[in-house]
C-alpha cells in the first residue's frame, strides 16, 4: 500500500527511499517555479539555498534508507517546510491575483487544489494515520498540470506578442524602405540641381566676363574718338590761325 503498488520497478528499501526523497527535493524546485515565474527578488540566493537543501535531503535519506523509523520520521520532519512552500505558494498566487498579474488564474486553481490533498496527506502522517490512498501523487498531478496550462498560455501569448512585433517591424522596415528610395531620389534630384546652379554659375561668370571684355572695348573706342576730337579741335585751331595770319 505504501508504494501505492504491488508492482516494484526497484528493490522495496530504495524505491520506498526514492519515493519519500522526490516529494521534498520536488516542492523544492515548485518554490524556484514560483519565484522565477512572478519575478521574486533574490532568486539566486533561493536557488542555492534550494540545491543544498534538495543535495542534504539525498544524502540524509540514504544514511537511514535501512531504517524505517528514521525514514518516516524525515518525512514528517520535512513536511513542515512542505506546509511553508505551500503556504508561499498561496500568498505568492494570491498577489499575483490581485495585481492581475496574466496567466496567474490557472495555476491559483491548481495550486489550491495540489495544497489540499498535500494537506490531507500532511494530516494523516501528523495524526499517525494510515489512509487508503496518499493524494501526493495527485496534488503534484494537480500542480504540474496548471503549471503545464500556465506556461504554455503565456508561451502563446508571448509567441503572438513576437509576431505583432514582427509584423510591426516589416511595416517599419517597408516604410523606412520608401524613405530610403525618396532620399535616394531627393538626392538625385539635388545634385541636378546643384549641377544646374553649377553651369549656371559658369555661364554667368563667361557673360561677365564677355560684359567686360565689351566695356574695355567701349572705353577704348571712347578714348580713341576722344582723341581724334581733340585733334580735330587743333587742326580746326591752325586753320583758323592760318587764315588770320593770311589777312
Amino acid at each position: 500500500y505504501d508504494m501505492g503498488s504491488d508492482n516494484l520497478i526497484l528493490p522495496y528499501i530504495l524505491q520506498r527511499v526514492i519515493s519519500r526523497i522526490c516529494l521534498p527535493v520536488s516542492i523544492n524546485f515548485v518554490i524556484l517555479f514560483l519565484m522565477q515565474f512572478f519575478k521574486r527578488n533574490h532568486f539566486k540566493t533561493v536557488s542555492r539555498i534550494v540545491y543544498v537543501a534538495n543535495f542534504l535531503t539525498v544524502v540524509a535519506y540514504f544514511l537511514v534508507m535501512n531504517n524505517s523509523s528514521m525514514i518516516d520520521l524525515f518525512f514528517l520532519l520535512f513536511l513542515l517546510p512542505i506546509f511553508a512552500t505551500i503556504v508561499y505558494g498561496i500568498i505568492v498566487t494570491v498577489h499575483a491575483l490581485s495585481s492581475h498579474v496574466q496567466d496567474t488564474l490557472p495555476i491559483f486553481i491548481g495550486f489550491i487544489v495540489g495544497s489540499a490533498f498535500g494537506i490531507h496527506d500532511i494530516v494523516c502522517m501528523v495524526l499517525n494515520y494510515i489512509p487508503f490512498l496518499w493524494l501526493q501523487g495527485l496534488s503534484f498531478f494537480c500542480l504540474n498540470i496548471s503549471i503545464f496550462i500556465t506556461v504554455s498560455s503565456r508561451a502563446a501569448r508571448m509567441k503572438r506578442e513576437v509576431e505583432q512585433l514582427a509584423t510591426v517591424s516589416s511595416a517599419q522596415s517597408d516604410k523606412l524602405s520608401v524613405l530610403f528610395k525618396n532620399a535616394k531620389q531627393l538626392s538625385a534630384e539635388t545634385n541636378e540641381i546643384v549641377t544646374s546652379l553649377n553651369t549656371s554659375v559658369v555661364t554667368v561668370a563667361q557673360a561677365a566676363q564677355q560684359s567686360a571684355e565689351k566695356v574695355g572695348v567701349i572705353n577704348g573706342a571712347i578714348a580713341k574718338q576722344k582723341k581724334i576730337r581733340e585733334e580735330t579741335r587743333e587742326a580746326v585751331n591752325g586753320f583758323a590761325s592760318s587764315l588770320a595770319t593770311m589777312s
